[in-house]
């Protein structure tokens, strides 16, 4: 295929697709027209034409931004591999057909998966129904056997912290202007718990995440953070960001009440199906996550909004009794 920046991205993308599977008659019945945008990837829908069965259904680009100029972050890899070992396990992912590390094809790592329909929790459920939907699909994912996914995660270029839950700690903080995050940094160092359990998380599981079609849940979307760790790292984010990041959203709604109805949810869901949850882990990773998404917000990764820093920085002071300032 040529290398040619000009070259749009329908092109190459027809042309990786011809060359791929060698038909060379593999065309688009639907172009590449793009319907997400995140901070990391761009996802475009698309359909196909004469092309093998797998692909004949509607289908969904997940392109990664070229965050380190030209190298491979493995993301594409991962992602699918977690999404495929998922479906396997008859949970709602979608399947990764094409998972592509080689960054001149399209000028990014990518993957090719199915297009899942449905529309988000948050605008086809109501919200009192919200707490109990999410922390159901939540112990499910707990409670699917890791093993398979270690094993598949293992057999890529991943890096060993995605799949090894013993190595969890996921925040640097080096730059000289974020010097002042660096006690919350050792208090984290210092509070590591000593035993771990093992389960497949999200780390990112929140309704804006999670696809509903008639009432029923189908599909968990964005798995760029999900590896192997504690159920309690997941309840932990997930509290995070429905505390910290939603009042700004919805105002209207009382997020700490929102909040308790899913833990307790989860809670009692987990006491069925899952081994006691720690809620001295579910904190200490509150904090965690606390700063991890501060880090990310000074280094202007994660949209600065109106009242979340402010939110992270009460609950980090609740959890370790420290007050971090610049």
């Amino acid at each position: 295929m040529p290398n040619n920046e000009n070259i749009s991205l329908d092109n190459k993308l027809i042309n990786y697709l011809r060359t791929k599977y060698n038909k060379p008659d593999i065309d688009f019945s639907e172009p590449p027209t793009r319907f997400k945008q995140g901070l990391s990837t761009l996802s475009y829908k698309f359909q196909l034409t004469n092309a093998p069965q797998e692909l004949s259904k509607p289908l969904v680009l997940r392109l990664f931004r070229d965050t380190k100029q030209g190298s491979s972050t493995g993301y594409a890899t991962k992602e699918g591999t977690l999404q495929n070992i998922l479906y396997k396990n008859n949970y709602p992912s979608p399947r990764a057909h094409i998972m592509c590390e080689d960054m001149k094809q399209l000028g990014g790592e990518f993957m090719v998966m199915d297009f899942m329909r449905g529309e988000s929790m948050w605008e086809s459920v109501p919200i009192n129904k919200i707490p109990e939907l999410l922390a159901e699909a939540q112990v499910k994912l707990h409670k699917i056997d890791p093993a398979s996914i270690i094993e598949g995660l293992k057999s890529s270029s991943i890096p060993r912290e995605w799949y090894d839950g013993t190595v969890y700690i996921d925040t640097w903080i080096t730059s000289n202007n974020m010097s002042w995050l660096k006690p919350g940094l050792k208090w984290v160092y210092d509070n590591e718990p000593s035993e771990r359990s093992s389960a497949i998380v999200h780390c990112d599981f929140h309704p804006n995440n999670i696809l509903v079609d008639k009432g029923e849940i189908s599909a968990v979307l964005d798995w760029t953070s999900g590896r192997i760790g504690e159920p309690e790292k997941d309840v932990a984010s997930t509290r995070n960001v429905l505390r910290a990041f939603r009042p700004f959203f919805r105002p209207d709604v009382d997020w700490v009440s929102f909040t308790d109805d899913y833990l307790a949810s989860y809670l009692r869901r987990s006491r069925v199906d899952l081994e006691r949850v720690d809620m001295g882990k579910v904190e200490f990773y509150e904090a965690l996550h606390s700063l991890r998404v501060l880090e990310l917000v000074e280094a202007g990764f994660t949209r600065d909004l109106p009242g979340v820093r402010d939110r992270l920085l009460v609950r980090f002071r609740e959890v370790t009794g420290l007050s971090l300032s610049k």
